[in-house]
């Protein structure tokens, strides 16, 4: 078998962010940082604006909740894109971590598994660029179909967009490119914590299948065994390093993006069944409601099999043979196990477990707010 890297899981996620102006090359740099302002200055922080501005313009409750639901994800986005620009050191820390726990590979084993774990998180990537292109390419028809002049989103231009062809090209045009960008970011911004936290679960199962071998192979002496534990604790040191940094960089924005989403999910639900009247613009907030729900699915999901896999890393350690070793194994064994024992939890925001207990809880909650606006109303 050829050279597996957990790069590769990753390689598409950072030419993302060199696209979306997040990753500087070493040459052109100023041109890059150029195109970097331009981009998200037109893009991550004047699109949602305009349309935050355009929402207080509205006087049909019509508008005002398509408007609403759709200004919120995209301030969400411009902050979760903000983060990623902000952590790129720990993203570069994260990634010379991956490459050290791929260079502890020596078995057939572990590389397949490694393998399976690469392919995994690709299809990850590919479900997900999929999905979000649903979105793009359906954005486009209530406008198609609408018989008057509109915009492909609600938003307050200075210029008189209705009466002259030319603008309303232009500011078309600007939506269009604007909302692919940003849903672009999208798919940077919910795809790379999930795909990271699922990296780690497979470098520690890789780890708990090293420690199960030890003490198996006749021809090592208990002193080469011994050393293999001690390396097996360094590269338990780097996955709990990875962990850290992992939560460092989802800690904050996640708590936004859970509240979001449930607040979203309401407000959509709200104007698919009681506000909607047109069904090509209903049928199109029904790709974009999904893909809210997707927009948490990959990070709780993966952060519960990252628990999963820590919850029984312990039970791991007892099954290497160390019956036949020293006291100072056993001893060392001993007290890693004491270590390990408690499961590594991902919180957002310090409280609340990336799980899927947490993505249940959000959908719970989304759909109370549903049941109680529906009474108000």
């Amino acid at each position: 078998m050829g050279e597996v890297n957990s790069y590769r899981a990753i390689r598409a996620l950072w030419v993302t962010m060199r696209i979306l102006g997040m990753d500087p090359p070493e040459k052109y740099r100023v041109l890059y940082q150029v195109y970097s302002i331009c981009l998200n200055t037109t893009i991550t922080f004047y699109y949602p604006l305009s349309m935050f501005i355009n929402m207080f313009l509205l006087d049909k409750k019509k508008e005002v909740v398509s408007n609403l639901t759709l200004t919120i994800s995209m301030v969400v986005c411009g902050m979760k894109t903000f983060n990623n620009y902000l952590k790129r050191k720990e993203l570069w820390k994260m990634r010379e971590y991956l490459v050290e726990l791929d260079s502890y590979l020596k078995f057939e084993a572990d590389k397949e598994y490694l393998q399976y774990i690469v392919k995994v998180s690709l299809r990850y990537f590919i479900l997900y660029a999929s999905m979000y292109g649903l979105v793009i390419a359906s954005c486009e028809l209530p406008m198609v179909f609408s018989t008057e002049s509109r915009l492909l989103y609600p938003a307050w231009f200075p210029w008189d967009w209705r009466n002259s062809t030319r603008i309303y090209v232009a500011i078309h045009t600007y939506q269009f490119v604007g909302i692919s960008i940003q849903i672009y970011q999208n798919l940077l911004n919910d795809t790379l914590p999930g795909i990271l936290m699922w990296l780690l679960k497979g470098h520690l199962h890789i780890l708990k299948s090293r420690i199960q071998r030890i003490g198996y192979d006749k021809n090592l002496s208990t002193k080469k065994n011994y050393n293999e534990l001690v390396a097996c604790i360094k590269s338990h040191k780097i996955c709990f390093e990875f962990r850290n940094l992992c939560e460092s960089f989802t800690s904050r924005i996640l708590v936004f993006q859970f509240l979001s989403t449930e607040f979203t999910l309401c407000m959509t639900a709200i104007y698919i069944f009681f506000v909607g009247d047109n069904l090509v613009e209903v049928a199109y907030l029904c790709c974009y409601f999904m893909s809210m729900v997707f927009e948490i699915t990959l990070s709780c999901y993966c952060g519960n099999e990252m628990a999963e896999e820590t919850f029984h890393f312990t039970t791991g350690l007892y099954q290497c043979n160390w019956v036949d070793q020293s006291l100072k194994f056993r001893k060392v064994l001993i007290i890693f196990m004491l270590q390990s024992q408690k499961p590594w939890t991902i919180f957002a925001g310090g409280v609340i477990s990336i799980t899927l207990a947490t993505w249940m809880a959000v959908l719970k909650s989304a759909y109370s707010l549903f049941a109680v606006l529906n009474q108000v109303a």
